[in-house]
């Protein structure tokens, strides 16, 4: 399989200011310094000004950043770049021998959205915990099932455009045989009020989510996520791969 080239030179980031935050996000400025590209029809780089006291010539831009704040303090914006994952999102697939397999989700109210969303079970790690642990814990708390892990991925951007929040995605297999897995009840805590586990059927889980979307709209919509999920999902199943 050939990959693409790329060209990633080094950026620089430089804390400037703090706007303010509570008790889960904050918003700083920060300075991000890049090498000025060459461009060929750029008439203001000639040749001899390629380099400036012996270094390419490099432009300094600002960028606001909101970055969750409850278990971490930034003291420059480096560490906004290197800091590690943070949440974990959870593909929770139910088998059963005698039944097709199922995907299990969450419905929840999202303040900020002022909306209802479907989601993948999902949550924060607590300080010192293993993604591992914490997807366990997460979908047991979340959904009340017990599963066991199949993978999980490397360190995953959620919002990049106006967050450093990082997660990794987990794939859960929940075995549907077991007595624990036959009424699960979740532990939710007092912010959860809203928080419905919901299982669709994997192999119509696009449509199923558009018919259910539909059913409650305007107030309930789909994570873009999720959505990816089950478009790339059908796509592969209209092409028979």
């Amino acid at each position: 399989m050939a990959l693409p080239t790329l060209h990633l030179p080094d950026v620089d980031l430089r804390y400037k200011r703090h706007y303010g935050g509570g008790n889960w996000l904050d918003l700083i400025e920060i300075d991000y310094t890049y090498p000025r590209p060459f461009l060929v029809n750029d008439k203001s780089l000639s040749n001899e000004t390629l380099v400036e006291n012996g270094k390419a010539p490099t432009i300094t831009r600002s960028y606001e950043v909101c970055y969750r704040c409850h278990n971490k303090n930034v003291v420059d914006a480096q560490e906004l770049a290197e800091e590690e994952v943070e949440a974990a999102d959870i593909i929770a697939l139910i088998k059963h021998p005698q039944q097709p397999p199922q995907i299990v989700l969450v419905v929840q109210f999202r303040p900020a959205t002022g909306l209802y969303t479907i989601e993948w079970p999902s949550g924060l790690l607590d300080p010192n915990e293993t993604i591992q642990a914490a997807t366990l814990r997460e979908l047991k708390e979340e959904t009340g099932y017990d599963g066991k892990i199949l993978s999980v991925s490397s360190a995953l951007t959620c919002e990049p455009g106006m967050s450093s929040s990082r997660c990794c995605v987990a794939q859960v297999e929940i075995d549907g045989t077991l007595p624990c897995n036959k009424n699960p009840q979740p532990c939710l805590e007092a912010d959860e009020w809203s928080l419905q586990t919901i299982t669709l059927p994997f192999h119509q889980l696009l449509p199923s989510l558009q018919a259910l979307t539909k059913r409650y709209h305007p107030k309930l919509v789909i994570d873009s996520r999720l959505y990816n999920y089950a478009v790339g999902l059908a796509t592969a199943q209209g092409l028979g791969v």
